[in-house]
């Protein structure tokens, strides 16, 4: 941007800093999506170098009522609503670092166990991420032989219609979760190697199931974040402010 001055008479051009428009995509980014659209529209993109192809499952779509940042977010009814993308390599942690984050806001009640985001079928659960209402905690549950589930759990009570930043990290076997930008409770154990999910469908907003999403989250979310192999954040942080840049 340049700005015009006067200096004895004469006109003078001056740069000026170029204000952000977006923060820095980290490295190791797999999955991106951003919403900013049309309300109603159904159409995912990834905008990270992971390419992956996203559909809308159920009643999937974007709403210009609750975002976080442009002019709309993501809108799950819970249930069958969710965002899916083909099996990949990129999802299958196995004892890989990792980041997942996003904002969530409970537009649509807070009830039950809803899934945020998995990699998780009968037989070949590999890991989800989730909030328990009946306990009132995070959850990320993970299985080394696609069967027999652990978790990490750490204490959170939402507030219906409020923005919330979330993220998990693993780094050399450790797992922190963060609301935003505060770690919740005590750092916790979590080296398994997880099971390789080769066949099954990734999902943003439920959990799969014999080809199937149930337990979806119901309300908003935007701009989520999938890092394989780097923990953005092992310590308290500021959520970025701006959306991620596109790699495309």
């Amino acid at each position: 941007m340049l700005k015009l001055t006067q200096f004895n008479g004469f006109g003078v051009l001056q740069k000026a800093a170029a204000a952000a428009v977006c923060t820095a995509l980290p490295a190791n980014t797999k999955l991106l999506v951003h919403s900013d659209t049309t309300d109603g529209s159904t159409v995912f993109d990834d905008s990270s170098t992971g390419g992956h192809i996203l559909s809308a499952v159920g009643g999937a779509q974007h709403d210009t009522d609750n975002q976080k940042f442009g002019a709309s977010s993501f809108l799950f009814g819970g249930g069958s609503d969710a965002i899916s993308a083909t099996n990949s390599s990129d999802f299958n942690f196995g004892t890989d670092d990792f980041t997942i984050a996003f904002w969530a806001n409970w537009t649509n009640g807070i009830s039950g166990l809803k899934i945020f985001t998995s990699l998780w079928y009968s037989g070949r659960r590999s890991w989800m991420f989730a909030f328990d209402r009946n306990s009132n905690q995070l959850k990320f549950f993970y299985t080394a032989n696609g069967v027999t589930a652990f978790n990490v759990a750490q204490s959170f009570s939402p507030v219906g219609h409020t923005q919330y930043h979330i993220a998990i990290t693993r780094k050399n076997g450790t797992a922190y979760m963060f609301v935003d930008g505060v770690e919740l409770g005590s750092a916790k154990p979590m080296s398994t190697d997880f099971y390789n999910n080769t066949t099954d469908a990734f999902y943003v907003g439920a959990q799969g199931w014999s080809g199937t999403p149930i337990n979806g989250f119901a309300g908003n979310m935007d701009e989520y974040i999938l890092v394989k192999g780097a923990a953005l954040w092992t310590e308290d942080f500021t959520p970025p402010p701006l959306t991620y840049c596109s790699a495309n």
